[in-house]
């Protein structure tokens, strides 16, 4: 255990080589405000992300996309993208905020992951950050027999000002289980009825699930491979084919047919995107005993140019400088697994890309990735090698970015039930080709996290993590970002308390951008009183101090939540509340934003399957620059019915 620390430090120790990054971010922050959230209102994921390559981003060119899992970190959905709002320029610090809508029947811990691409490449991509959802009083039915159909319906309608008709907003989710046939389904439907759409599937998913396969049809994550079909959330149909014949029982099959991203006109002075297609298929075997498993597949991604029209007037305008574009993906895949704790694998993929359909002249290019995993009771290592080539362009797997080597390393020890520490160090090289244009540089990447958990039901968790990019010369590119970070979480009979820590500082060596330092602190609080009543708080404060002029940014967050029992098992109610402000005192950048909200309702418990709910809700908003201050007043109230 020494040993391997010593390694990974001495590793830290090594300076940067001469060769990546061209193209690179750092994500200095992700936060979800305000956290903990109450089903039904909406959330924010927020993050500030800084530019460590060499080009300027232009505003069209980047955007942030987050998506939402569920506790077990399965894919529900994700957010619509948020173009840049400015150039980017070497060493310059973007923020985002992008809003998800709680659907009423969530409750629990969930995960979101916000990510940051450029030129359809994502570039930097935060862990899987917990946020969590308070419940509202919905009734549950029993679990139905497997024969039998069981599920909910909600019928919800909100409204967050009276003043405005068009405000409202009615919502129905839809939750079926049950068997039919050899096989059992499933079905989450969550539907947005407004003056804009009379239907708007805004999370939709059913499944149907035999011994012969499964069919998927919604929000679905297809994952093929490395190289072709990952990572990559879209609304379409998803078929996994598992033959039962002797002959062909060793195989497997998936197609897939789904739209990856949606139409948005041009704006000012920025190009639209038009809506993006992918179909997919791919085969597999294994031979051996299972030991060695071999797949292929294939990929076609292209824009719907019917989606956006060239007419300057039209109101779904693509801009003036859209093309359509188009990709074609071939895969090969390899696994082979000698003893139980050691699996090998290589995928292999070659594409073609067209950058304008109306003109196709399509570019080829390749992509290799080699791993290979340890795995025994307390130690695991896993290692990664994977080389894209200057034209390798994926619509299907957008975390591959082209002209680029990456070396990976994960570790993680387990050393007692009580303890574990986990290690990871990357490498990334791009201008393969050595394009005397672009600027060559390395980024290398280092993390330590270790964590414990005390027999006092108290864990405690750290975090290290080191990003530097170098250019050659060095003139041209030379920072580094280091974040640390500490988080505790104390339970004690049905209580619980957790506070968390994050300091992130980015520094350009060469003194062309300005450095920044980031700190964030986040404090939640959950408590049971009696078998009635229960209270949450959280706090989420950030602030973002540029260490060369001396303005800063600020966010904060509190957030409460109160649930009561008025009459045992029949009428119940509920208070909570949000408050987030935001200042900057930037010459550029300058805002100074204040927004409160209160919400109060009460569920009535009809019968054991049916109940009611009405609440109301206050808003009140201020820009203290412009000096401006709206208050609105709402109302919301919904059906659920379980069966």
């Amino acid at each position: 255990m020494r040993r391997f620390l010593f390694i990974f430090f001495a590793a830290l120790a090594v300076p940067a080589l001469d060769v990546f990054a061209l193209d690179s971010a750092n994500l200095e922050l992700s936060i979800a405000v305000p956290n903990p959230v109450t089903a039904g209102d909406t959330v924010d994921f927020q993050g500030i992300a800084v530019n460590l390559g060499s080009e300027e981003w232009l505003r069209d060119t980047y955007f942030w996309e987050a998506e939402v899992f569920d506790a077990d970190k399965k894919y529900i959905a994700k957010t619509d993208r948020q173009q840049g709002e400015a150039d980017l320029k070497p060493g310059e610090s973007a923020a985002a905020s992008l809003t998800f809508q709680i659907p009423a029947n969530f409750g629990g811990f969930y995960f979101f992951r916000l990510y940051l691409a450029h030129n359809e490449t994502r570039l930097t991509q935060s862990d899987y950050v917990m946020f969590r959802v308070i419940e509202r009083p919905i009734v549950v039915a029993a679990p139905p027999p497997k024969a039998a159909v069981g599920g909910s319906f909600i019928l919800a309608y909100q409204s967050p000002d009276l003043a405005d008709a068009r405000a409202g907003q009615a919502s129905t989710i839809l939750n079926l289980v049950g068997k039919a046939s050899e096989g059992t389904y499933l079905l989450n439907s969550h539907n947005i009825h407004d003056s804009t759409s009379p239907w708007k599937p805004y999370i939709l998913l059913g499944s149907y699930n035999t011994a012969r396969g499964t069919v998927n049809l919604g929000d679905v994550s297809p994952n093929f491979s490395p190289l072709t079909l990952v990572g990559q959330g879209m609304r379409g149909l998803e078929m996994v084919i598992r033959p039962q014949s002797e002959r062909l029982s060793r195989t497997g099959w998936s197609l897939v047919a789904g739209r990856t991203i949606s139409a948005l006109s041009a704006g000012s002075g920025a190009n639209g995107r038009y809506e993006r297609l992918v179909y997919a298929g791919q085969g597999s075997a294994d031979f051996l005993d299972q030991k060695l498993r071999a797949g292929a597949g294939l990929i076609l991604g292209m824009d719907n140019t019917a989606s956006l029209s060239p007419d300057p007037k039209s109101s779904k305008y693509r801009g003036a400088a859209l093309l359509p574009q188009g990709n074609q993906v071939m895969g090969l895949t390899l696994g082979y697994k000698p003893i139980s704790s050691l699996d090998l694998g290589l995928d292999f993929s070659q594409s073609q890309f067209t950058e304008n359909l109306e003109n196709p002249t399509p570019k080829s290019g390749t992509a290799l990735q080699l791993q290979a995993a340890f795995a025994r009771s307390i130690f695991g290592l896993r290692i990664t090698l994977q080389r894209a080539a200057p034209n390798f362009v994926s619509f299907g797997a957008p975390g591959i970015a082209a002209d680029r080597m990456t070396y990976g390393l994960q570790a993680g020890v387990q050393p007692a039930a009580w303890a574990n520490v986990s290690a990871n160090l990357s490498q990334v090289t791009d201008n393969l080709a050595n394009d005397p244009k672009k600027t060559t540089s390395v980024q290398r990447t280092m993390s330590l996290a270790p964590g414990i958990q005390l027999p006092t039901q108290t864990r405690l968790s750290m975090g290290l993590s080191q990003n530097a990019a170098q250019g050659k010369p060095s003139t041209a590119l030379n920072n580094v970002s280091q974040t640390f970070s500490f988080g505790m979480t104390q339970s004690y009979k049905g209580q619980g308390l957790s506070a968390s820590l994050q300091n992130s500082q980015f520094k350009d060596l060469n003194k062309t951008a300005h450095d920044l330092d980031t700190n964030t602190l986040a404090v939640s609080l959950n408590l049971a009183f009696f078998g009635r009543l229960r209270l949450s708080l959280g706090n989420t404060g950030s602030t973002t101090k540029d260490k060369v002029d001396g303005h800063k940014r600020t966010s904060a967050s509190q957030s409460a939540s109160l649930n009561f029992s008025v009459i045992q098992n029949k009428l119940s109610g509920q208070v909570w509340g949000a408050n987030f402000s935001s200042k900057d005192d930037g010459a550029a950048s300058a805002c100074d934003t204040a927004s409160l909200t209160l919400n109060t309702e009460f569920t009535w418990q009809a019968t054991p399957r049916i109940a009611a709910t009405l609440g109301a809700n206050q808003a009140d908003k201020k820009d203290a620059l412009k000096q401006t201050q709206a208050a609105t007043t709402g109302v919301n109230g919904r059906i659920s019915i379980t069966f």
